[in-house]
Order: structure tokens, then sequence, then C-alpha cells
């Protein structure tokens, strides 16, 4: 079993380097800034990649993002109204 973080991304109170001093092998996150039911764009997922993989100095933080924690469901999917088959679409790309 590994010892993974849960991290919110920039805006958590805890930081990368707080995660790696506790011991964490690895970092699960998502992209919390991402509205519902958008596409997760590759810029975005490296973006994040990124900060996962460096310190703010500039040094290997020596963790991945590993796991995503969730892919939140939009209202319109949950309801069936609106833009729902689009954003089903959005999930597949």
């Amino acid at each position: 079993m590994r010892h993974v973080w849960r991290w919110f991304g920039p805006v958590d109170k805890v930081t990368i380097a707080d995660a790696r001093q506790a011991g964490a092998q690895g970092i699960v996150s998502a992209l919390h800034h991402v509205p519902y039911g958008a596409v997760w764009l590759p810029a975005e997922i490296q973006n994040r990649q990124r900060e996962v993989a460096s310190l703010p100095d500039g040094s290997a933080s020596d963790l991945n993002w590993e796991i995503v924690e969730s892919l939140p469901v939009s209202e319109a999917i949950k309801t069936q109204v609106g833009e729902w088959r689009s954003h089903i679409a959005n999930y597949r790309t």
C-alpha cells in the first residue's frame, strides 16, 4: 500500500512540500477549478502535473499526480436537462 495525499491544488493550505514532508509518496487531486461538465484540457492536466512535480523553488518534489480524485457530474446530467448530452460527450473526450 502506498501513502498518497489528497491535494486541492494551489489553493490548498497544505502545500506539496508539506505533503512530501508528511511522507506522501503520491498525490490524489482533480481540476477543481474546471466547471462541471467541461472538458479537462490537456494543458490544464499538464499544468497540474507540473504543480505536483515541482516545489516553489523549482526543485523536484519527487511526487506525481497518481489518482484523479473525482470527476464531478453536472446537474444537467443528473436530471437529463439542458446540455446533458454535450456534458457526457465532454467526459468521453
